[in-house]
């Protein structure tokens, strides 16, 4: 594998075998970080075994030469603007991410191929609305407001649709918008989505949980943010 070869080759260890077993169950080409994940992992496993703990900085540029592109998965669970292309960190939110529970589920488009799929490309209206989008969720970190980070995980899934576009986006944000969720959330190179509530409102996840599956969608799984997932249904 590419990412344990550049890890020997920074950390200038020659070991001669061994074994590496990468134990997934997340779907590739879903969008859930599948491909990232393998890569940290293995990247942090051969640092292990020299006894060596990497700076997250260095894992995520390994990580992006090894497969193009990474998302912020070194940095675990602080807030970050994270370039995803070059594996530099851009900016660091201040605060955490405010309580959410994510119902997740399969949007039935036909899975990515992260390495075959050709980088958006944004209009200068659209890099202008980035710019907003960053500011308003920096606000909504540090003040914890979760409604505010729904509104924005909204607009960005919303853009998202001139360059890798949902067949039955306006369903989602329909049953959104019933079911009482903050906002909809999707996989920029991927084929899921999550409806995204605020924690303790349980009779808004589970009536998302419910039309989800009389609407037909697949693989609906709940999960907080930051916690262990539930399973799949």
């Amino acid at each position: 594998m590419k990412a344990a070869e550049l890890t020997l080759k920074l950390i200038k260890e020659s070991i001669i075998g061994g074994d590496l077993t990468i134990d997934s169950n997340i779907p590739p080409g879903s969008g859930f970080g599948s491909s990232t994940a393998d890569v940290i992992a293995t990247i942090r496993a051969v640092a292990d075994f020299a006894q060596l703990v990497l700076p997250r900085d260095t894992v995520s540029r390994i990580a992006v030469d090894a497969e193009i592109a990474s998302d912020s998965l070194a940095y675990g669970d602080q807030p970050v603007l994270f370039g995803h292309r070059s594996g530099a960190l851009i900016e660091t939110f201040e605060g955490d991410y405010p309580r959410l529970v994510i119902v997740g589920f399969d949007t039935g488009d036909p899975p990515v191929a992260t390495d075959e799929f050709a980088p958006a490309r944004y209009s200068p209206e659209e890099i202008e609305t980035f710019s907003i989008l960053r500011a308003l969720a920096a606000r909504a970190i540090r003040s914890g407001d979760a409604a505010a980070l729904g509104r924005v995980s909204s607009v960005s899934a919303e853009m998202n649709q001139r360059h890798l576009p949902i067949s039955r986006f306006a369903d989602i944000v329909k049953i959104s918008g019933i079911s009482g969720a903050l906002g909809v959330q999707v996989a920029h190179s991927g084929n899921v989505a999550g409806l995204v509530f605020g924690a303790g409102e349980r009779d808004q996840v589970d009536a998302g949980r419910r039309i989800l599956h009389e609407e037909g969608f697949g693989k609906v799984i709940e999960f907080d943010v930051f916690a262990a997932p539930r399973a799949w249904s």
